[in-house]
């Protein structure tokens, strides 16, 4: 009996070992797919060896949201057509937006958006103006067919109530495209719930859009090299001694400025400026706009001036670091500024909600909230500027094609719309077509409080 149970407990103890093993391997390898935090491979060319349903595939794969990425497409052949009258088109393929509120867009008489439909057909979009919103058209005569859905932009100052006249069985649209403490009607319950769908760059919004336009520095980082990056700030370094020499250095640069901040609107909801001159304290930032002001700002960077956005491009690449501070503290809302230090090849200093980390590529900024203090994260800048391996592991992402595959799923790139009315026409009028063919149906928006959606103004730890 002994010599039989010997064996026995042998085969047992191997089944248990390879169990064991087997359920380690498939929580390592879930954690490895499916966290925020991933390792890298190297790879080949992103665009040499995948095709389309390939890249779907990736796009699903690193599609933490849940978005549905057909949903938010967009398609070649969608523009802005003149003349739309002149080509006949049957009422069918006609549909009329009312925009209602304050949007800085216009589009020439009597011209349309092209948009591909839920089919093989083209659709025909005529955005109606209201009042306020310089977007095209004037609203129809009695005779011409009836409005197909209403529209309206959620701006604090400027947002115009649902009017009494208004038909009940138009569906309606609310747009915010700007943070929750600049919208004035999301967070009144009885307004938010006339409603029935939202456009937002939040997640689980029926028409969702990215934080930049749809030509976005996912591929410009690439014009970009690692060599010219640490080039150009090597360069700022000797003008910065030269200077020092020639005792031309302003009054707060008593050692080498390795930070910039640009910020004009000094009331938010988040504590950005109390943190920044906290972190001044520790280290020199040199700090252009309004707020903390002791840089003057190049004129050729003034916001009227001819593309400014691509020229701050080009003039924050030689520093190591730009601070990235949101001015709200809510789910998934991030602005362009950090694309334009990324695409500038300045590491973010990020302050913004938690949740729109995953939004960055893997290992290419320093957040906030990983530091108990601002003398803290000081304290670690100063570490990495006196490290040049260090320092160079926030830009391994740019050559990791892993790691762009990620942040391109991540974000539904290049198909999710961005912030241009160009680009928010066609996937609303491809909901509103869902809506019209059965395959979603009327609901009204449900309220959620402020504090549901934003952290505290002091969620970050000063000092």
């Amino acid at each position: 009996m002994k010599n039989f149970a010997s064996p026995l407990k042998k085969v047992f103890i191997l089944c248990f070992i390879l169990t064991i093993i087997i359920i380690g391997y498939n929580i390592i390898n879930e954690s490895i797919e499916f966290t925020d935090v991933f390792y890298f491979q190297q790879s080949k060319s992103f665009e040499q060896t995948r095709d389309p349903n390939q890249v779907e595939t990736i796009y699903t794969k690193y599609n933490v949201d849940g978005d549905d990425t057909t949903k938010n497409y967009l398609y070649e052949g969608e523009h802005v057509i003149e003349n739309y009258k002149s080509l006949n088109i049957s009422s069918e393929y006609l549909v009329l937006f009312n925009y209602i509120g304050y949007f800085e867009y216009r589009i020439p008489n009597d011209a349309a958006f092209k948009c591909q439909g839920l089919d093989d057909n083209f659709y025909y979009v005529v955005p109606l103006d209201n009042s306020t919103a310089n977007i095209g058209h004037q609203l129809p005569p009695p005779s011409h067919p009836p409005v197909d859905m209403e529209i309206y932009f959620d701006i604090k100052n400027s947002f115009q109530m649902i009017d009494d006249s208004s038909p009940n069985h138009v569906p309606r649209m609310l747009i915010t495209l700007e943070p929750p403490p600049f919208r004035g009607c999301e967070f009144e319950k009885s307004c938010v719930e006339s409603f029935n769908f939202k456009l937002s760059f939040e997640s689980k919004s029926d028409v969702r859009l990215g934080f930049d336009s749809k030509i976005s520095p996912f591929e410009e980082f690439r014009k970009l090299p690692l060599s010219l990056i640490l080039e150009t700030q090597n360069q700022f370094k000797n003008d910065y001694e030269q200077r020092k020499l020639n005792n031309s250095l302003l009054a707060h640069q008593t050692s080498f400025p390795m930070i910039d901040w640009f910020c004009s609107n000094c009331e938010t909801q988040s504590n950005r400026i109390e943190y920044v001159k906290e972190l001044m304290k520790y280290m020199v930032v040199d700090s252009y706009g309004n707020c903390l002001k002791n840089m003057p700002t190049p004129d050729y960077l003034a916001r009227r001036s001819v593309d400014p956005f691509t020229r701050k491009r080009l003039f924050i690449t030689k520093y190591k670091f730009t601070i990235v501070f949101e001015n709200s503290l809510c789910k998934d809302y991030v602005s362009e500024k950090v694309l334009d230090a990324l695409s500038a090849g300045s590491v973010p200093i990020f302050m913004a909600h938690p949740s729109t980390i995953k939004y960055l590529p893997y290992q290419s900024y320093i957040y906030v909230g990983d530091f108990d203090s601002a003398e803290e994260l000081a304290n670690h800048l100063k570490y990495l500027g006196e490290n040049d391996i260090e320092y160079n592991k926030f830009h391994a992402w740019r050559s990791n094609e892993t790691a762009i595959d990620q942040w391109k799923g991540v974000n539904n790139y290049p198909n999710k719309p961005g912030f241009k009315l160009l680009e928010l026409q066609c996937p609303i009028l491809r909901h509103f077509l869902r809506l019209k063919t059965g395959k979603i149906h009327l609901k009204n928006l449900k309220y959620k409080p402020f504090d549901e959606v934003c952290l505290p103004s002091t969620y970050f730890k000063v000092k």
